[in-house]
């Protein structure tokens, strides 16, 4: 089981740092809302790598499978709906990934297949916040502290003022360098709080206590 834990947590701690990189790559090809550079970054543009990009939902997925089986049978009934609804906001998100290997975002962004994908995600938001707040709470509870409730707790509080402050950062930017540090900052606490649930799950160590529901 640890070793199932263990590679779970890593490629979570890998979605995390994508989180970061993604901010990175997509201020430095696609821009601003209003600038626009169709810009490349190692050759490939934002399209390609959007399509690489898609599998960081997954890994943060595992971040989360390898949370709830390192609490195992001592999860609380909050934390467990907590996870389900942040499952499904993940998998929604993965949903939203689909419609770019079929359409070109760049340019069919308002085509039914593109604004689908803006609407999964946008739903995809305040599950997942819902959620990880849930697993948080539900681990205070039972007295779980440091990264077992720190990290669902940023994960949660940062998803949607995230993703406010990146839109409206590039409402009123232009194109500049200023633009796209500011970006990758905005993006790093949330990074951080995905590698924290990684870490929590792979160095937390429990009691033998079970049948803890509360």
């Amino acid at each position: 089981m640890f070793q199932r834990i263990r590679a779970l947590s890593y490629a979570g701690m890998v979605g995390g740092i994508g989180i970061v990189a993604t901010a990175f790559v997509y201020a430095n090809t696609h821009g601003t809302t209003t600038v626009n550079n169709m810009g490349q970054l190692l050759g490939l543009n934002e399209q390609e790598w959007g399509r690489i990009a898609a599998v960081i939902p997954a890994l943060l997925w595992a971040a989360l499978l390898a949370f709830r089986l390192r609490i195992g049978d001592r999860i609380t009934r909050l934390s467990a709906i907590g996870y389900r609804v942040a499952s499904a906001a993940l998998a929604i998100r993965i949903l939203s990934e689909l419609p770019q290997f079929f359409i070109d975002m760049r340019t069919d962004y308002q085509s039914p297949l593109g604004m689908s994908s803006w609407l999964l995600y946008l739903l995809s938001l305040p599950l997942l916040s819902i959620g990880m707040l849930s697993i948080s709470f539900g681990c205070k509870r039972i007295g779980m502290g440091g990264f077992m409730f720190y990290a669902p707790l940023l994960a949660g509080l940062l998803t949607i003022p995230s993703f406010l402050a990146g839109g409206f950062l590039a409402e009123i930017s232009d194109n500049g360098a200023i633009f796209r540090s500011s970006a990758v900052l905005l993006s790093i606490p949330q990074g951080l709080a995905w590698i924290g649930i990684g870490i929590a799950a792979l160095l937390t160590d429990f009691p033998n206590r079970k049948g803890v529901c509360q």
